[in-house]
């Protein structure tokens, strides 16, 4: 940990990033098929003449919700892999600079 300074751990970022990407894989197709489960069971298995379109209408937001907020892990992931990418390419750019002046 670096207290005054920047320190980058490769290996962590990758961890927690691949961490992320999986987590993102694994909780969007959930989230489909509960939308999916629940349209049909406003549609067929708890149908009521007035609120099951207000239902599903609540649902669908909430869903939409959600899914922008899973987005955020994969975006984080995203970002994080940005950072260790830039970070290494940079690194990589001030020895290279440097062995060129010798």
């Amino acid at each position: 940990m670096a207290y005054d300074g920047i320190n980058l751990d490769y290996g962590k970022i990758l961890e927690v990033t691949t961490l992320m990407t999986n987590a993102h894989e694994q909780i969007v197709p959930t989230i489909e098929n509960l939308r999916t489960r629940v349209n049909t069971l406003v549609d067929d298995g708890m149908v009521f003449k007035q609120s099951s379109e207000v239902i599903r209408n609540t649902y669908n937001n909430f869903d939409t919700s959600l899914k922008a907020a899973v987005k955020g892990i994969q975006d984080f992931a995203d970002m994080f892999t940005s950072i260790k990418k830039n970070a290494e390419e940079f690194d990589a750019g001030i020895t290279s600079s440097l062995n060129q002046t010798k």
